[in-house]
């Protein structure tokens, strides 16, 4: 039995699709480690990404195959629009938002908690009259 090693880790999910496809296409077998946790809640995906999972005998196999089908969809893009840029910088700063939302929510139930308190507090001073006739 071969061990299963990490490729590399994507982002997003749609990326960790994508690759997995040029990999199954050229028949490596993959799998991707949090995919299912990543569709299901994605502030999981925001916080550790997606796993690309590979047995460790395939694994410069993989790499190569990946390295090669950039290079392909590079020179594709160079002959249909020209010469290309330098890689626009990646910016995951959306990430921080996951922190912010979890801090939120947090916060959300400490005021819950107090209001809670100020209304129990509050309706017990009015309690109805019920005089029985």
């Amino acid at each position: 039995m071969t061990d299963i090693v990490c490729l590399l880790k994507t982002p997003s999910l749609e990326e960790a699709y994508v690759i997995e496809s040029v990999l199954l296409a050229n028949d490596i077998p993959v799998c991707l480690g949090e995919a299912e946790m990543a569709r299901q809640n994605w502030t999981f995906m925001v916080i550790s990404g997606i796993r690309v999972l590979v047995p460790a005998d395939f694994l410069d196999e993989a790499a190569e195959i990946l390295i090669s089908a950039r290079r392909q969809a590079e020179s594709g893009l160079t002959e249909k629009f020209g010469a290309l840029g330098p890689s626009p910088k990646r910016r995951d700063r959306w990430v921080v938002w996951a922190y912010a939302i979890f801090s939120f929510d947090i916060l959300l139930l400490g005021l819950m908690a107090v209001f809670a308190g100020i209304s129990a507090s509050w309706l017990s001073k009015y309690k109805p009259n019920r005089t029985t006739t």
